[in-house]
């Protein structure tokens, strides 16, 4: 048996080293890429002008970041680990842990809640940086705006209106169980119909299977999140004229123009040996998807980030692109080419006459 001692003095120095590569590499892209690279609506403002353009950058960043990364794949391997795991053994006892926190959550004890939702990084130790860093990247670029906005929009409608003309919802049992009916019944719905089309058909045991484990990988957040909360009074005036107004998306669309670059780098993070099997192989466990899936902290280095169109020359840049696609290729109206050059790297952006400005002409297809 490993010493404890031995075990806990590894787990936070490699939880550490991953904190200092995280924030080394966090405002670098700000200083080192071109503006486009690292602002998607910079980006999509130059490709609007159908015109020819180059983007340049120094050689050093990509090989320097592809180094750093895999010396400290390298430094967390070394280190003392314990008993080695399944990934599905780690997946289980993340369903132990998640359960006992659904247990503490219903029981109304904050401080059993806790308690409870630490035996995650007692089980799973390198979940710690990855709980943190994401935590922090998505609260940045998405809910910044709820934050900035609610408090105010809630003190102006108390000031304004009566309590009489302000209703409230109570979150309760009621509320949760008709909140996952109608999820479930959404997601039903979608097996045959979408806003953009058919889909196609999936046999019944991988729907099943999807359920099961989009419930167990994600939903049970609301059974922890939502009893957490039972009693709490949520005004809808507030929520109704933000709807209206657009408001908090405002303020969080501003931010979401570089999510991007910084959901890349804690993305290549999570496939660090050691902290893919603690906090990302869960994502892949089912490699197609239906309408119930709810992989949490996403996916590949490749295929996730490709939902955002504008992934794709960062991608190129950082030589993480599939090998198909590394060449000329033609890539939403243009024709993009990445040369390297003697302490550069340029990606040249051609209008392509023949390519449709759409979106099945992206790499994504």
């Amino acid at each position: 048996m490993i010493p404890l001692a031995d075990w806990a003095r590894s787990i936070t120095l490699g939880n550490a080293a991953l904190f200092r590569f995280w924030f080394s590499y966090l405002l670098e892209p700000f200083r080192s890429l071109p503006v486009e690279l690292y602002d998607e609506q910079a980006l999509a403002q130059r490709m609007a002008k159908g015109e020819a353009f180059d983007l340049t950058l120094p050689a050093s960043y990509p090989k320097l970041y592809a180094s750093g990364l895999s010396k400290l794949n390298a430094y967390i391997g070394s280190l003392c680990h314990g008993v080695p795991a399944e990934p599905m053994t780690k997946q289980y006892l993340f369903w132990l842990a998640r359960g006992t926190t659904v247990v503490a959550a219903c029981c109304g004890s904050f401080a059993s809640l806790l308690l409870a939702s630490l035996l995650q990084f007692l089980f799973l130790p390198y979940s710690t940086f990855v709980a943190i860093a994401y935590g922090l990247e998505t609260v940045f670029t998405l809910y910044t705006g709820h934050a900035l906005v609610f408090p105010l929009l809630s003190l102006a409608v108390r000031a304004a209106l009566p309590p009489w003309l302000n209703p409230t919802l109570t979150l309760d049992a009621r509320f949760l169980a008709l909140f996952l009916l109608v999820d479930h019944a959404f997601c039903a719905v979608c097996l045959g119909w979408t806003p953009k089309g058919t889909p196609k058909p999936v046999p019944t045991r991988r729907v099943l299977a999807s359920m099961a484990y989009g419930f167990l990988n994600c939903k049970t957040y609301y059974l922890v999140l939502l009893p957490a909360c039972f009693g709490l009074e949520l005004e809808l005036l507030p929520w109704l004229l933000d709807a209206s107004l657009g408001l908090s998306a405002r303020v969080s669309g501003h931010l979401e123009r570089y999510w991007q670059v910084h959901f890349y780098h804690i993305h290549r993070m999570g496939h660090i040996t050691n902290v893919y099997n603690d906090a990302h192989k869960f994502h892949h466990y089912l490699h197609d998807c239906t309408p119930f899936d709810a992989h949490i902290f996403g996916g590949h280095v490749l295929g996730v980030s490709w939902y955002n169109k504008y992934a794709y020359p960062l991608e190129l840049v950082m030589d993480t692109a599939p090998k198909e696609l590394k060449g000329v290729v033609e890539w939403d109206g243009y024709r993009m080419e990445k040369v390297e050059e003697e302490g550069t790297v340029t990606l040249r952006f051609t209008p392509c006459a023949t390519a449709e400005k759409a979106l099945n002409k992206t790499p994504c297809k």
